[in-house]
This record gives C-alpha cells, sequence and structure tokens, in this order.
C-alpha cells in the first residue's frame, strides 16, 4: 500500500456513498470467473487467507459468515447472487496477476524453462567433451 492507513480508510469509506455506488452499478462488467452463472477455472497468482476448511481456528468466523449468506440470500431475488461454497470461504490479501496477464507471464516462463534447459544441456555437452579431450592428453588416457 503507497498510502498511509488512514488516507486508505478515508478513500474506501467514499465508496460506501450512495452517490458512489450507483455510479458504480452502470459501469458493471461480467466477471470472467463465471460463465452463466457457474464458476469456472480463473488463471492467476493471488495471496490469500488460508480456505475456511483449512482454518480450524476461525470455524466459529466462517460458520458466522456461512449463515450470513444464507441470510443475505433468503433476502434477494433467486439468482441475483451466485453464492461460492463455504469451504472456499477466504480473504483475497492481493490479486497480483491474473487472466490474459498470468497466461502471458506463464508461456514467457515456460519458453525461457525450455530455453535455458536447452543452454543448460549444451553446456554440459561442450563442459564434457572437453573433460574427455582432457583426461586423454596425447594419445594417453589419464583416467
Amino acid at each position: 500500500m503507497d498510502e498511509t492507513y488512514q488516507n486508505y480508510v478515508n478513500r474506501m469509506a467514499r465508496l460506501t456513498l450512495p452517490s458512489t455506488y450507483e455510479t458504480q452499478l452502470q459501469h458493471i462488467q461480467k466477471s470472467p470467473k463465471f460463465k452463466e452463472g457457474i464458476p469456472v477455472p480463473f488463471p492467476g497468482f493471488s495471496a490469500i487467507a488460508p480456505l475456511a476448511e483449512n482454518d480450524s481456528q476461525n470455524s466459529t468466523f466462517f460458520s458466522h459468515l456461512e449463515t450470513s449468506q444464507q441470510q443475505l440470500l433468503e433476502q434477494l431475488d433467486p439468482g441475483l447472487v451466485i453464492p461460492i461454497p463455504a469451504k472456499s470461504f477466504h480473504l483475497t490479501i492481493a490479486d497480483l496477476i491474473w487472466d490474459s496477464a498470468y497466461k502471458d507471464l506463464t508461456a514467457k516462463i515456460l519458453i525461457l524453462t525450455l530455453n535455458s534447459r536447452n543452454i543448460s544441456a549444451k553446456a554440459f555437452t561442450i563442459t564434457s567433451r572437453r573433460f574427455y579431450l582432457a583426461l586423454r592428453v596425447n594419445g594417453n588416457c589419464l583416467a
């Protein structure tokens, strides 16, 4: 975070004003994480707190969260919100890289990995040839 905590709180508080979220609703977009209301695999790299099913120390909190989700769903029109399974509740600390940027980066890493393996293999071959040549100095086997 590049700002003080108080500046962050002030910025977030403005997002809760009715005028702000009414404007945001006008520009809402479909999430690439869902297709026809069904969650789909979504490539990326995020830092998250443990999933509910892996965090026994906070089981009471996750239980309350699940109850809150159910209460919210009962108050809304069916299909308005797509609930996530309670066992996958978590806190996303940071979405570091996702979707096409993630795919592009992993493709580049794969190319770099393959190139470095190729370079390593060539270096090993050249080194082993030199080693072999060094062992046979003047036609005499030194090994």
